[in-house]
């Protein structure tokens, strides 16, 4: 499986030459697989938001580069320009980027600024609304009038809409109760598998990305402190800890309970994984681990 993000040594400072210089990012080497869900995790402050516009063309490093593909999109005008159309930026809480006087409008916006035929227009505002769970009724109402995940949703749909060969999201879930936590993130697990779009997400929760994440990189103070598959990441509970990261609930859970002599894996991330590998060794299954 290839690499589709490509970050060697990046940096980026805030406010250089004034009393409030912050660096953001401190020689930031990445990369992301192609086709997988990776989660950037860490405090705020870390550096993740800043790297996501990098991504997106909005953000020039002050050093090194970012590849998509085999593209230093930094190298041209045109190769950033074009950035923004190969990833599809999701800022947090995106429903305030919402302005035109229907929802159907709004969807239809990046589409057509991709120069695309009307028919092709209007058929990704459908397929992309259909797959957000906006029914067409809503299609022609105002954003304005819906509710905190509905306009949640159009703002994302805007985006598939694009159809962009990586989806970046920076805590598209923030402020959502655990119904609206789900039907984003489990709409964006279903557009994964269904389309094989590489996706990007930052997030603080440690419980989202235990479900949904394939890989995982954390960021502290500017910096790359790990990263790797959900597994591996998972593995390193110390160096977790010692920056003030927990591990999900349920894994802690889980290895407390191995502890006490349950038979129980190590790869115990969710409520699902944990009531499985209970029922398999009440069952007599025993652990694979």
């Amino acid at each position: 499986m290839k690499d589709i993000v490509t970050a060697e040594k990046v940096s980026y400072i805030y406010g250089e030459g004034t009393p409030f210089r912050v660096v953001a990012l401190d020689n930031v080497s990445l990369s992301v697989r192609q086709g997988r869900f990776t989660g950037i995790i860490g405090h705020t402050g870390s550096g993740k938001s800043t790297l996501l516009q990098m991504l997106n063309g909005l953000v020039k490093p002050h050093g090194g580069k970012i590849f998509i593909g085999d593209d230093d999109i930094y190298s041209s005008k045109k190769l950033r320009s074009t950035a923004c159309f190969r990833v599809g930026l999701v800022f947090q809480y995106p429903e305030y980027q919402l302005f035109e006087d229907t929802v159907r409008r709004d969807i239809a916006f990046g589409p057509k600024n991709m120069g695309l035929s009307d028919e092709e227009v209007e058929k990704r505002v459908l397929y992309a609304s259909k797959f957000v769970g906006i029914d067409e009724e809503i299609l022609e109402k105002s954003p304005f009038d819906l509710s905190g995940g509905q306009k949640r949703r159009v703002a994302i749909a805007g985006i598939l809409a694009m159809r962009p060969e990586i989806l970046v999201l920076d805590e598209p879930a923030s402020g959502l109760d655990p119904i609206g936590r789900r039907e984003i993130f489990g709409g964006l697990d279903a557009y994964k598998k269904e389309t094989g779009t590489t996706i990007v997400v930052v997030s603080h929760s440690m419980e989202d990305m235990a479900k949904y994440a394939d890989d995982l990189v954390v960021f502290e103070n500017g910096k790359v402190m790990m990263q790797g598959s959900k597994q591996e990441v998972f593995e390193r509970e110390d160096e977790l800890r010692s920056v003030g990261l927990e591990l999900p609930r349920m894994t802690r859970l889980a290895r407390l309970l191995a502890k006490k002599g349950l038979d129980l894996p190590r790869d115990i991330y969710t409520v699902e994984d944990a009531l499985d590998a209970i029922l398999r060794s009440a069952s007599g299954g025993g652990s694979d681990a």
